[in-house]
């Protein structure tokens, strides 16, 4: 007896009526929410109450998330391929102070860190040899550090700050 495959999870853009995928879209888009209503088909003079009421909806609000993490996510290989034409400047067209910051951004998105690699090889002992302390100390140096580099990032505003007023959406 075969087992039937497993059916890939739906697009959170899948729940959404055309109106509100092309609302979540443009929004996504240019962020900014009146006119993402509008270009969705609602009356400008209602647009402001739509994009309240539409961002008060969780399948809208995931489908916005969803969008993001899409073009995040096709916007980093882009990004990192740019970063190195920069460096590299093949075409000579970059000024120094920019072919720099291109390196800096690279260096730093990568890890690296002169004084972190200094440290690496100036005590470097493998891990299989480190006591239980060392051990610990290790992950709680490197988890510091992460913290350190980590950045809040707001994907959406907070649907709790708006008026949750019913508004008709037909026209």
């Amino acid at each position: 007896m075969t087992q039937a495959l497993a059916t890939p999870p739906a697009s959170p853009l899948d729940r959404l009526n055309a109106q509100m995928v092309t609302f979540v879209e443009h929004f996504a888009t240019t962020g900014d929410q009146r006119l993402a209503a509008v270009e969705a088909g609602c009356h400008p003079n209602r647009a402001v109450q739509f994009a309240r009421v539409a961002m008060n909806d969780p399948n809208v609000r995931a489908g916005y998330e969803h969008v993001l993490r899409t073009r995040f996510s096709q916007a980093g290989p882009i990004s990192l391929n740019l970063l190195i034409e920069m460096v590299e400047d093949k075409s000579k067209v970059f000024e120094p102070r920019v072919r720099l910051e291109a390196a800096k951004t690279l260096l730093d998105r990568s890890g690296y860190t002169s004084q972190g690699m200094r440290e690496a090889s100036a005590g470097t002992q493998d891990l299989r040899e480190m006591t239980r302390e060392q051990l610990l100390e290790e992950m709680n140096r490197t988890e510091a550090e992460l913290a350190n580099r980590a950045k809040l990032a707001n994907v959406a505003p907070d649907a709790s700050q708006f008026d949750t007023e019913v508004i008709d959406m037909e026209e």
